[in-house]
């Protein structure tokens, strides 16, 4: 069996961690192997993040969706349907963010008075 371990640095009392999970698991008759993570790494928050990806439903569903419309409606029709996409979520990011602004200007002022 092989366990993976993070944590945020290499412990000097990692041995003696490895130690107790094999006395631990030893009675099942398993042997084991660890394997340290270092979470302060660059590459582990994007590790991270793609394991994420790949698990999640809304990734394939958006993969399979564009490589649809690129088979059936052709590479232009690709191209305007993201750029449409991209200019739509922008737009709502913006009238979100003006709204709570405004929200919280009307906040600040009850807080002034």
């Amino acid at each position: 069996m092989t366990l993976v371990l993070s944590s945020d640095s290499q412990t000097p009392d990692s041995a003696r961690v490895e130690e107790h999970l094999a006395s631990i698991v030893a009675p099942l008759g398993l042997r084991i192997q660890i394997v340290w993570v270092d979470r302060t790494a660059p590459e582990a928050e994007w590790n991270e993040t793609l394991s994420d990806a790949y698990q999640n439903p809304w990734v394939w569903m958006a993969v399979a969706a564009l490589i649809s419309i690129g088979a059936l409606a052709g590479l232009k029709a690709l191209f305007w349907t993201l750029f449409w996409g991209t200019a739509a979520w922008f737009t709502s990011k913006f009238f979100i963010f003006l709204t709570l602004r405004r929200r919280m200007g009307n906040f600040s002022l009850l807080l002034r008075r």
